[in-house]
């Protein structure tokens, strides 16, 4: 079996080009003892490898010439000499390219399937944070200007997964990397925006500024939209005091602010889950 790396070749300036990486082929060394193999299924491509593609300095290190580009990833057990793990355990299995609706509804019908999965959804008065302006007198921070262009025709993004336009010249409905590992938006509406932050702040985000039409949005990295933390207990190897914090930053580069707040909001209950069937 042979696997397929795309490693950092040289280091961009600017966007990112195909000059700057390499895809590399090579064969694969058996499975050792207590080792296993794994087939990559999803690859999280989150925008602070921007700024591991740099030799400045940031909250994380940059990545090494030559070396692959790393992420997070759902992968397949294939085969596996670690006890510990089987092959082929739990597979989702899609075809074609499907949209984040649909493979939520995939998701669904798995876990229903293997696990007995029963759920349903309530409403509950739970901590959110209201997106608001940070200003009195409602003038916006140097990084959020409405957009230039005429959007009103351009695919429809929420906030969640990845938006219709990839890349940061798309006028409309896009996201991408900007200078020094900032985040890009055009053409996106602060609802859409309001939403976005919430899974970097962990809690729902309801857009309250009472502005409406699109805006350009450019945000310098912070500490909340690097990799996520590891589990309790195990070492952090980020240094997440590097960069400032979102709640920082929005009120800086954005001049709006992030104000806690109790409101409704829906969750998901679980009514009934079992140990998942055999393959």
């Amino acid at each position: 079996m042979r696997n397929v790396q795309v490693l950092l070749k040289s280091r961009p300036e600017g966007q990112p080009g195909e000059d700057n990486f390499e895809l590399v082929e090579s064969e694969l060394p058996p499975v050792g003892e207590g080792q296993m193999l794994r087939r990559t299924l999803w690859l999280s491509v989150d925008p602070y490898m921007r700024g591991r593609m740099s030799e400045k300095k940031s909250y994380a290190a940059p990545a090494e010439l030559g070396q692959p580009m790393v992420g997070q990833t759902v992968s397949e057990v294939v085969e596996s000499n670690d006890p510990k793990f089987a092959k082929g355990d739990i597979v989702a299995k899609s075809e074609g390219n499907p949209t984040p609706p649909q493979m939520r509804v995939m998701l669904r019908a798995l876990l229903a399937e293997r696990f007995k999965l029963s759920v349903h959804t309530d409403t509950r008065e739970l901590p959110l944070y209201a997106l608001v302006l940070a200003r009195t007198d409602g003038t916006l921070g140097p990084h959020l200007r409405p957009t230039g262009t005429d959007c009103s025709q351009a695919p429809e993004w929420l906030g969640t997964g990845p938006p219709p336009l990839r890349g940061p010249d798309a006028p409309c409905r896009s996201a991408g990397p900007g200078p020094g590992g900032a985040l890009r938006f055009r053409g996106i509406t602060l609802d859409a925006f309001a939403t976005f932050l919430a899974t970097p702040v962990r809690r729902p985000v309801i857009d309250r500024t009472g502005l409406s039409g699109d805006f350009d949005i450019e945000l310098e990295m912070s500490a909340e939209l690097g990799p996520p933390p590891p589990p309790p207990g195990v070492p952090d190897k980020v240094d997440r005091t590097f960069a400032p914090s979102i709640f920082t930053s929005l009120q800086e580069q954005l001049g709006l602010r992030l104000e806690s707040q109790q409101g409704p909001v829906d969750v998901l209950v679980i009514d009934r889950v079992e140990r998942p069937v055999p393959n």
